[in-house]
């Protein structure tokens, strides 16, 4: 079996933890210290963030597509070297 360091150099991984990072700053809110978690209370947008796309609430849709906006911009931006 794989050590959970091996699993977290996974791309897949990195992904996931870099698009929620970026889901929390643009509703205002910060990363949690030393990978803490992150507790809500009642109906709110990251409930379904991850979920698969089935279960998804349409303010968890509409925020990763800011999300997607958001990294496709940042690439842009990288390659036009601004």
């Amino acid at each position: 079996m794989k050590s959970f360091d091996a699993w977290q150099d996974r791309p897949v991984y990195k992904a996931q933890c870099y698009t929620f990072g970026r889901a929390l700053k643009l509703i205002g809110m910060e990363s949690p210290a030393n990978g803490g978690g992150i507790a809500t209370k009642g109906p709110h947008i990251l409930n379904t963030f991850r979920a698969l796309p089935p279960y998804r609430d349409e303010s968890a849709k509409v925020l990763r597509g800011m999300v997607a906006l958001s990294v496709r911009m940042e690439r842009l931006q990288r390659r036009v070297g601004k």
